[in-house]
């Protein structure tokens, strides 16, 4: 396996004081500098987050645009980082005019209200000084505690912005719960006349207003007035809600279905609690069922399930707790869900030794690893299995993760497989490997040029891929991230626009995502 080139960025502050020649006596006197703005965030670069000059060479009018299209609802874990990392970091606002950096900060508190938890909105508010204390914030904290009545009295009393679209939804909600249905209808027109787009949101409307009685996909409820008013829609109709979850009383599978359908609501501590409320009999949980890996694997029922939770988080046989957490996400209903035990399974998952994990499921806990940047564990991965194919897959991800390209060798294994009658994945992998910085092959200067990829059509432009390298060039990080991540979530990219991208990602310095990026891409035939 290659050597991994393994780099951490160190960066500090340097400050050199001058002493004036002990003759001079000449004090001149200036102005100081208007002082900078700042926003207080709860990322900085060590936590995950950005550097501070991260809007730098983006205007607030462009900012706002491209956070009011970024696709804050993707299960993609990369692309929710990136994200956050946007969104939550401490840093130097764009400029604008006065009424450009409202409309920005407006649609960046919109955008932190559905990637946030309670927990960061807090730390945000304790922070940020006045604009913690803002009403939209206060707003925010208030529904997030099922406060609505509180929500709606701020409300009331706004005047400035009153149209804002964060007031206006806002508006509709407490209209409904007040049974103004004239005055609930006309702000929801107006809504849809300034161009709001929000199926979830407007199906919630009609079954408020008593004009429909189906409601939308939970998982498409992904903010905090949203949310309100599906549980006021729920109850209204007596349909699944995310109290029912944790209401011991409820039938266990709709606990069950009720925490599938909202475990990005629940806690950990929640969704632990349901799982080991499920998996005993509470009439009797002193002489509740003994279980194991292979009678909870053999239950469909939600006691099963939660016993193969329970099992996945017992220590003692990482053995057992590998095979019955694969199985607990074979049982999960989407990806959404997946993802969620994922992040809530990360540290007892990290504690599996890693020819567990391989005898287990190779491509799930591989793609666990890519997720949180586990480098070692994928070393782990590559050294626990025979050589072949899938070996080989960890390899590539390994060096990706681990910036093992940069000027290395592209690799033997790309080489040879470049070589064959069948080799579009071996040109998508030289594709990304040069794009993290490899040195080009022979195999790969007679193969690559004039070469066909597939494609589906939707490939970037030329005018996309301008823009792209703009920013990766003048390093307008924000910029480049709220640009790409649509393209990220959207569909299968094609090899050549996955390549542009690790590239633009890597030259602008964002490292973190472009080598995520491509071992995750590396994992793909696993």
């Amino acid at each position: 396996m290659r050597h991994l080139l393994l780099r951490t960025a160190l960066g500090a502050f340097a400050v050199c004081t001058l002493s004036a020649p002990a003759y001079s006596q000449t004090i001149e006197q200036g102005t100081l500098d208007a002082p900078v703005a700042f926003d207080a965030g709860v990322l900085d670069v060590q936590s995950g987050g950005l550097d501070p000059s991260l809007w730098q060479g983006t205007s607030a009018s462009v900012a706002q645009g491209l956070i009011e299209t970024a696709p804050l609802n993707s299960t993609d874990p990369l692309v929710q980082d990136m994200l956050r990392a946007v969104l939550l970091s401490s840093g130097v606002p764009p400029k604008g005019t006065e009424e450009d950096v409202r409309l920005y900060e407006s649609a960046k508190l919109e955008a932190i209200s559905q990637i946030a938890d309670t927990e960061t909105l807090n730390t945000l508010v304790s922070r940020s000084g006045a604009a913690g204390r803002a009403p939209m914030v206060q707003a925010e904290l208030a529904l997030r505690g099922a406060d609505v009545a509180t929500a709606c009295n701020l409300s009331d009393t706004i005047t400035e912005n009153r149209a804002s679209l964060f007031w206006s939804r806002l508006r509709t909600l407490c209209h409904l719960r007040r049974d103004e249905f004239a005055a609930a209808e006309l702000t929801t027109d107006l809504l849809r006349s300034d161009g709001y787009e929000n199926d979830a949101y407007y199906a919630l409307v009609s079954v408020m207003s008593g004009a429909s009685k189906k409601l939308p996909n939970a998982t498409d409820v992904n903010d905090p007035i949203t949310q309100a008013l599906y549980d006021e829609a729920s109850v209204k109709l007596d349909a699944a809600r995310p109290g029912q979850a944790l209401d011991p009383q409820a039938d266990p599978d709709l606990r069950l279905a009720a925490l599938y359908t909202f475990s990005n609501q629940l806690s950990d501590a929640q969704i632990s609690k349901v799982f080991s409320d499920l998996a005993f009999d509470l009439e009797n949980p002193v002489l509740g069922p003994s279980f194991d890996y292979n009678s909870a694997s053999a239950d469909p029922s939600a006691q099963g399930t939660a016993q193969l939770f329970l099992l996945s988080k017992a220590t003692g046989d990482p053995e057992s707790a590998a095979k019955s957490f694969a199985a607990l996400l074979e049982r999960a209903p989407d990806i959404r869900t997946r993802q969620r035990f994922i992040s809530l399974m990360s540290g007892s998952i990290q504690s599996w030794p890693a020819q567990v994990q391989a005898r287990s499921d190779l491509g799930l806990f591989a793609r666990a690893a890519v997720q949180r940047g586990d480098v070692g564990m994928l070393q782990g991965l590559y050294d626990a299995l025979p050589n072949g194919v899938e070996r080989a897959r960890i390899a590539l991800a390994a060096d990706a993760l681990g910036n093992g390209f940069l000027l290395g060798q592209m690799g033997s294994d790309i080489d040879e497989r470049l070589k064959a009658p069948e080799n579009d994945r071996a040109k998508r992998d030289a594709l990304l490997a040069l794009a993290l910085g490899a040195q080009l092959s022979e195999a790969a200067a007679e193969t690559l040029p004039g070469a066909k990829f597939l494609s589906d059509g939707n490939d970037m432009t030329a005018g996309d891929r301008a823009v792209l390298s703009a920013n990766a060039k003048a390093r307008t990080v924000a910029q480049l991230i709220l640009r790409v991540a649509p393209r990220l979530d959207s569909s299968d990219l094609s090899a050549s626009d996955m390549a542009y991208i690790v590239e633009a990602l890597q030259q602008a310095g964002l490292t973190q995502y472009s080598g995520r990026l491509a071992a995750m891409d590396f994992l793909g035939p696993l």
